[in-house]
C-alpha cells in the first residue's frame, strides 16, 4: 500500500513512518510512506500508483525549498507564516485525475475545503497517526484502488476490452463518428459498458446490499428503477418507477411517455406485522419474504444505511403525468441498479401477464 504523506513537521513525519511499521507488521502487508514537506514535494511525488493521500492543511511556507518564512510583529515578536498549501494538494490531486481516498489530519480542521471529495477530518487532537492508517488499511482492503487507481483492474479490463473488442471494428465506429460523433460517442461508451458487465456476468457470488441501488443517480431524469419519496406530514412512503426503459427515454426536452407506472413499496415492518398473526410461521414467511418466494406480487429492496428498503407491491400500482409526478414526490435521489431493475420489471410483467383459468362449476341436471 502506497500512502503519500503531505506533514511539514518532521517529528509527526517519523510517527507516522513508525505507526505504519506497526500496522504492516500486524496486518501482514507493505505499506510505503512517501512523506513530503511541502506542496512543490507533493506534486512531484503524485502517481497513479498511490493508494491514498494523508495531508495536514496548515503548512510551513518555504522560500528556496528550505528556508522558514518569518513575520515581525509590531512588538518585535518572531512568528511562523504558514499558507493553507493543504487544500492546494487535494486540488492537484483531482486537477490531475487521480482517483485516491484523502484523509486530512490537521490541528485546524475548520481550515478544509469542504466540497472537495475527502474521506475525513481528523483533528490531531483527537486521533493518533495509528488511527489514520488503521483507516487506510481498510480501505485498502475493500480493493477500491486496484478498481479505479492507475494500476487498477478497471484499466487493466479496459484494455483488454480496447485491444480485443474495440480495435479490430475501430473502422466501423470511424464511420458512425463521421456522421454523428456526440451519438456515437455514447453509443460507443454503452458499447464498453457492456462488455465489462459481461466479463462480471460468470461471477455467482453473493452481491453487497449496497449493490443493489446508485445514489446519488448520476442524472436528474426519471428512469425505470428511480425510486421516489413523498411526505405528509410526519408520514414518509416510497414507491418505484416501473415504466419500461423505452417509455421513460428522454429525447429533445422531452419524456416518449405521457404518464408513468409507479408501484408503492410496502414497509416491512408492516408486513411482519401481518405475519406475526400466525406467529409459529413468521419467521419462515420473513425468510421467503426476502429471497422473492412469498408472492408473486412482492419484490423485496434490501435496507441500507441510506434507504429503509422494503417490499414493492405490484398490486399497487398508480399512473402519473410528468406534471403529477413533480408534484406529489421529490426528485429521485435513489436509482436501482440495472441487474436488479431487470429482475424486477420481469416479476412484474409476469405478475399481470398471468392467463387465468375460469373456474367451470359442473352442475348435473337430473
Amino acid at each position: 500500500m502506497n500512502l503519500l504523506l503531505v506533514e511539514d513537521n518532521e517529528m509527526q513525519q517519523q510517527d507516522f513512518i513508525e505507526a505504519s511499521e506497526d500496522i504492516a507488521k500486524k496486518n501482514n502487508i507493505v505499506i510505503n510512506l512517501i512523506a513530503c514537506s511541502n506542496l512543490n514535494e507533493a506534486k512531484s511525488n503524485l502517481s497513479n500508483m498511490l493508494d491514498g493521500a494523508i495531508i495536514d492543511i496548515r503548512l510551513l511556507s518555504r522560500q528556496e525549498n528550505s528556508a522558514k518564512v518569518i513575520s515581525t510583529l509590531s512588538k518585535g515578536q518572531e512568528i511562523e507564516e504558514f499558507e493553507e498549501d493543504g487544500n492546494n494538494v487535494v486540488e492537484k490531486i483531482l486537477e490531475m485525475g487521480f482517483k485516491i481516498p484523502i484523509i486530512i489530519f490537521t490541528g485546524n480542521p475548520g481550515l478544509v475545503d469542504k466540497k472537495a471529495p475527502i474521506v475525513d477530518v481528523y483533528a490531531k487532537a483527537d486521533k493518533t497517526y495509528a488511527d489514520v492508517i488503521e483507516k487506510f488499511v481498510s480501505i485498502y482492503n475493500t480493493g477500491i484502488t486496484k478498481i479505479l487507481g492507475g494500476k487498477g483492474k478497471m484499466e487493466e479490463t479496459l484494455s483488454f476490452v480496447f485491444e480485443k473488442n474495440i480495435i479490430p471494428y475501430l473502422g466501423v465506429w470511424c464511420n458512425y463518428g463521421n456522421d454523428n460523433p456526440e451519438r456515437t460517442e455514447k453509443a460507443l461508451l454503452r458499447h464498453t459498458i457492456n462488455h465489462l458487465i459481461h466479463l462480471l456476468d460468470d461471477d455467482n457470488e453473493e452481491y453487497f446490499r449496497e449493490e443493489f441501488y446508485i445514489t446519488p443517480p448520476l442524472t436528474d431524469l426519471y428512469r425505470t428503477g428511480s425510486i421516489l419519496k413523498k411526505e405528509e406530514g410526519d408520514v414518509i412512503d416510497y414507491f418505484i418507477i416501473l415504466s419500461p426503459a423505452c417509455d421513460v427515454s428522454y429525447k429533445n426536452g422531452n419524456y416518449k411517455t405521457d404518464r408513468f407506472l409507479v408501484v408503492s413499496i410496502d414497509k416491512i415492518d408492516n408486513l411482519i406485522t401481518m405475519f406475526k398473526k400466525k406467529p409459529d410461521d413468521t419467521e419462515e414467511k420473513a425468510k421467503r419474504l426476502m429471497q422473492n418466494s412469498y408472492s408473486n406480487n412482492h419484490h423485496w429492496l434490501p435496507k441500507t444505511t441510506y434507504f429503509e428498503g422494503g417490499v414493492a407491491n405490484f398490486r399497487k400500482v398508480q399512473s402519473y403525468t410528468l406534471k403529477e409526478l413533480k408534484q406529489n414526490f421529490s426528485d429521485p435521489k435513489l436509482q436501482i441498479s440495472y441487474p436488479f431493475v431487470k429482475d424486477i420489471l420481469s416479476r412484474f410483467s409476469s405478475y399481470y401477464a398471468r392467463q387465468g383459468q375460469p373456474i367451470v362449476e359442473m352442475i348435473n341436471l337430473l
